[in-house]
């Protein structure tokens, strides 16, 4: 904010470009202040931020009627500028004085018959300008109202459990990934439990049924011979591969692959393929905590971060796989 306050005062003349970031620098010191206050007002009611984005928009169309403008007055060879909405037609004047009626800038003035060269950074046509600015509200609009739909595109990808083989229960989550593959085993939609994410330790090989996940199922009624683990895969393309591939050799069509709704987007990009290719279906079934709301996902520290991350993680994913 001071940044951009400092640069409407005593820039040089730069076409209006200065104040232009200047008055960007302001507002977006403000917006940070408002923003996460106008978001829990607001919670699921995003479409009032279109007012915002069109106002943007209109104010971009005549903001080069706003900025900096020279006064008469030079000092420490250069000029200070007023911000005014009144601005005169035509070119600016420059003309500039001293008490020895001398210019205390170095420019001289141009040969007879020469036209003087336009001020620096005004050589852009004034409808370029104005058609960046509007790109730029555009884009700086549609990100703020993507960013808050965020969390319902991520979890869009989620199915209705149905019947199939097996239930994949992938590792990295908490306890909500193991209890909803407990009440799709119970409800009957598969007799077999798949536990991701087993790590070995450094210290010698991990016996996977002294794991808490093993415990806790055994400890609600889910057999041992019904459990079976990963102990390979390092990543979420890593099981869908490897798990896709035991299915295959098993003689399995279906697997129920549980895991927390912001990471089913990402279970999509690569358990399509890896089932395409052996010919195998998937079900995305998404854990149910009470802290996640989709449309107010920026409001929990930990899901903040958590979606954060898997926006990140796609990109990745989009470029490697």
């Amino acid at each position: 904010s001071y940044t951009g306050l400092g640069v409407l005062g005593e820039g040089y003349w730069n076409g209006g470009w200065l104040g232009v970031v200047g008055v960007g620098m302001v507002l977006g010191f403000l917006f940070s202040i408002i923003g996460p206050f106008s978001l829990r007002v607001l919670e699921s009611r995003q479409f009032i931020f279109l007012p915002i984005v069109f106002g943007g928009i209109l104010m971009g169309l005549r903001i080069d009627d706003w900025f900096v403008r020279p006064t008469s007055a030079c000092r420490s060879n250069f000029c200070s500028y007023s911000l005014g909405f009144a601005m005169s037609s035509g070119p600016p004047s420059w003309e500039v004085s001293s008490r020895e009626d001398k210019p205390l800038t170095s420019r001289r003035p141009p040969p007879p018959g020469r036209p003087d060269h336009p001020p620096r950074g005004s050589r852009m046509n004034p409808q370029t300008r104005k058609i960046w600015i509007v790109l730029f509200a555009v884009l700086s609009g549609g990100g703020l109202l993507g960013i808050l739909h965020a969390g319902e595109w991520l979890s869009a990808t989620q199915d209705v459990p149905a019947p199939g083989d097996v239930i994949v229960a992938l590792g990295g989550g908490g306890l909500e990934r193991v209890d909803q593959a407990l009440r799709l085993y119970h409800n009957g939609y598969a007799r077999r439990i798949l536990l991701t994410g087993i790590r070995h330790e450094a210290a010698g090989p991990v016996d996977p049924a002294a794991q808490w996940q093993s415990k806790y199922l055994f400890e609600r009624g889910v057999p041992v011979t019904a459990l079976m683990y990963d102990e390979v895969s390092k990543n979420t393309y890593e099981e869908a591969a490897n798990t896709a591939r035991y299915m295959k050799i098993q003689g399995w069509k279906t697997a129920l692959v549980v895991s927390d709704p912001p990471h089913l987007r990402r279970l999509a990009m690569v358990w399509g393929p890896a089932c395409a290719q052996h010919g195998l279906e998937y079900r995305l079934v998404a854990t149910e905590p009470s802290t996640w709301h989709a449309t107010g996902w920026w409001r929990d520290k930990v899901w903040a971060k958590f979606v954060g991350m898997e926006l990140l993680k796609l990109s990745y994913y989009a470029i490697v796989y």
